[in-house]
Formats: C-alpha cells, structure tokens, sequence
C-alpha cells in the first residue's frame, strides 16, 4: 500500500470516537480537520484520500450525511 493510503487508513481509525465504532457526524468532522490539516502541509494527496474514505462511509438516510455529502463532493471530484 502506497505511504498516503496507509496513512489515510491510520487516520481515520484514530477519527474513530473512543466509545463508539460508527462513523458519526463527529467522525467526518475529525475527517475533514485532518484533510484541513494535510492540505495546511502541502499533502494534497493525502487530503484527497481522507476526503473520499469519509464520503464512502456517510450514511446518505440521515440529514447530516446529505449535508456533508454534499459539501465534500465538490472536494473530491474536482477537474
């Protein structure tokens, strides 16, 4: 596995609250620090990776998924 994806998958276990093993709002909240904070670094890539592993794992039957489905797409999916 490529250095950003295996540090992509040690991020977002650490995103992982310590009393819960689902991917909660706050969950894609911790996601998105951290691509803010990869991006502060320079590590686009990297950024890139948590963006999409937190989308993938957004449950779109709740409000707050949708929500933060929609912000992050335009992140993801950018030309």
């Amino acid at each position: 596995m490529p250095d950003d994806g295996l540090l992509a998958v040690i991020i977002h276990e650490i995103c992982h609250d310590e009393s819960t093993d689902y991917h909660t709002e706050k969950w894609v909240k911790r996601m998105e620090d951290a691509a803010k904070k990869a991006e502060s670094l320079k590590q686009l890539k990297l950024a890139w990776i948590i963006r999409n592993s937190a989308f993938a794992e957004i449950p779109r039957d709740k409000p707050w998924g949708i929500k933060w489905c929609k912000y992050l797409y335009p992140l993801i999916h950018k030309d």
